[in-house]
């Protein structure tokens, strides 16, 4: 049964009895129709071909045991799903190219039952589903009694934080692998020293935590300079453990302000393709020596640092050497 939904009764109709192909015709060009399938519909198969653009959503799945969905909306590019509902696909084996290309489709398939699945290359491949829709799609999935070995075809998709793990399980218990996805750009939770802080360690490493593992290609250049004159800092290295990295640099000079920014894309925002930079800025303190806690205090040694004291009021001094205090300005 196919109905005008744009102009009530033009170029309605119906047929019974098909028991394969069938092409409507007689319909208005530029109309907008609902089309209802009864009874036994096996599959559905656009595959890149033919009429794949005039499809625009799918909202009823229905309840047939589908046959197959190799390919059925490849290249359907206007194509979204307007239900929550899965189809039944308890016999079907492969997903290859079921939605590649279909380049509007936005959408989360977590509850889809995929234990049968054997195939899904290219399946995905060249959506727009969103990082949080992908990431929830493989949290379902995960959580599945699904095949082992299974090759998903996701070229053009980010999986963030959510993600992360889970299609790591996927590839570690069970074999699974990812064709085309990346990593979105990993967010930060915190940085040492912090933000605008005063009295930073003119010699202790910087250190910025993500919220997932890096990579240091992945942070491209990283620049350290002073914020008044942008003279740049000498990094002497940089390590990384799991999700934290480690700056080390040349002994900064005390009671001046830095600067540190990572490049362009390299860090996640709002919209998870990267901001356009990250920086900071802190002072470091006064003192030369020590980092001002109590297994190394800061080491007093000038009338200048003594002066300073007065305002580090829960850190730990250690006086280095005699101060001569006699002459005092004021």
């Amino acid at each position: 049964v196919w109905t005008n939904l744009t102009n009530a009764g033009t170029g309605d109709g119906s047929t019974t009895g098909v028991a394969g192909d069938y092409t409507i015709t007689g319909l208005a060009n530029g109309d907008t129709y609902r089309v209802e399938i009864t009874r036994y519909f096996p599959r559905i198969w656009f595959s890149n071909t033919g009429d794949k653009n005039k499809i625009q959503s799918v909202v009823h799945w229905g309840d047939m045991e589908w046959a197959s969905m190799d390919s059925a909306f490849y290249g359907a590019a206007n194509l979204t799903i307007a239900t929550e509902e899965a189809p039944n696909i308890v016999n079907v084996a492969s997903l290859e190219h079921m939605f590649a290309d279909a380049s509007a489709l936005d959408y989360n398939f977590e509850n889809w039952d995929v234990s049968t699945i054997t195939n899904m290359s290219h399946m995905l491949d060249n959506t727009a589903l969103s990082p949080e829709n992908y990431d929830s799609t493989l949290t379902g999935w995960a959580n599945q009694a699904t095949q082992s070995g299974v090759t998903l075809g996701a070229a053009g998709l980010k999986y963030c934080r959510d993600g992360f793990a889970v299609r790591q399980n996927l590839i570690d218990i069970k074999g699974w692998s990812f064709i085309g996805d990346v990593l979105c750009p990993p967010e930060i939770i915190s940085v040492s020293p912090i933000e605008d802080i005063v009295g930073a360690s003119i010699r202790k490493d910087i250190r910025i935590e993500f919220n997932i593992p890096v990579q240091g290609n992945a942070l491209g250049s990283i620049s350290f300079e002073t914020s008044a004159t942008q003279d740049q800092v000498n990094i002497t290295g940089t390590t990384i453990e799991s999700n934290i990295l480690y700056i080390a640099h040349e002994a900064l000079s005390t009671s001046v302000a830095y600067t540190v920014a990572l490049p362009a894309g390299t860090v996640k925002n709002t919209n998870n393709d990267g901001s356009p930079s990250f920086s900071w800025e802190f002072t470091t303190s006064p003192f030369e020596l020590g980092e001002g806690i109590v297994g190394d205090p800061y080491k007093i040694k000038t009338l200048t640092e003594l002066d300073s004291v007065r305002n580090y009021h829960s850190s730990y001094f250690l006086l280095a050497n005699d101060i001569d205090a006699s002459v005092t300005s004021g």
